[in-house]
């Protein structure tokens, strides 16, 4: 088994790796962002191994997508924008503290850094691939942080209306797709206030699933829209 394993285990309960996830989210909530801290990267993580084990990958980088996703967002602390950058250079100083090999840290950087992107580059591999579905795929009532309905923006109607968010990966074709199922309570928010928010976190999620040889669907409400 992979020595990796055992660093994501160690990372889960590193004190300066918590902290880091606490601080961003602190600073994300203040600047009335949704919830960005320890529950979203466990499950960025989750997802961004459950992704690649379920399409066979070698477990070398399931781990390293477990890794790349509990810490893709600890670059928040620094500053929202690029902090996908930000992110990656804390990633290495902690990682190398941790012991974890020089090419393993290079892995975890590339896929953290690519998690954003505004420019439409090309997927660089899938560790990335996986790590920008699983980040995506998380819409939920319970990142919310606004407690006051009455002054909701957009992104807390529409992540408020979230009642269910799952994230498949369905083998039982001959190409494999990758699907996000949500239950959105449309008195809360519209499917087009959804779209108008995260149309471009669809299509990186599209370009990711086809950089791992898969498709990609988009299911709301029982109606598949992508």
């Amino acid at each position: 088994m992979t020595y990796l394993k055992q660093v994501l285990y160690n990372l889960e309960k590193n004190p300066k790796a918590l902290f880091c996830l606490q601080k961003a989210n602190a600073n994300l909530k203040a600047w009335g962002y949704t919830e960005h801290g320890i529950r979203h990267a466990k499950i960025t993580s989750q997802r961004a191994m459950y992704i690649l084990r379920k399409l066979h990958y070698p477990e070398e980088d399931v781990y390293l997508a477990g890794i790349a996703g509990f810490l893709h967002d600890i670059g928040n602390l620094v500053s929202r924008y690029n902090h996908e950058v930000s992110s990656a250079f804390l990633a290495l100083d902690m990682l190398k503290e941790m012991g974890v090999e020089f090419n393993d840290i290079i892995k975890i950087m590339s896929a953290i850094g690519a998690h954003e992107d505004d420019h439409f580059l090309d997927i660089p591999d899938p560790i990335a691939a996986s790590l920008i579905i699983a980040d995506k795929s998380d819409v939920h009532r319970s990142r919310v942080q606004n407690n006051d309905i009455n002054t909701f923006d957009i992104h807390d109607r529409v992540n408020y209306a979230v009642e269910k968010d799952q994230l498949i990966v369905d083998n039982s074709n001959s190409k494999p797709t990758i699907v996000i199922d949500l239950k959105i309570n449309t008195n809360f928010s519209s499917i087009i206030e959804y779209f108008e928010i995260f149309l471009h976190r669809m299509k990186m999620c599209k370009r990711s699933a086809e950089a791992i040889n898969c498709e990609f669907a988009l299911i709301i409400n029982n109606q598949r829209m992508v």
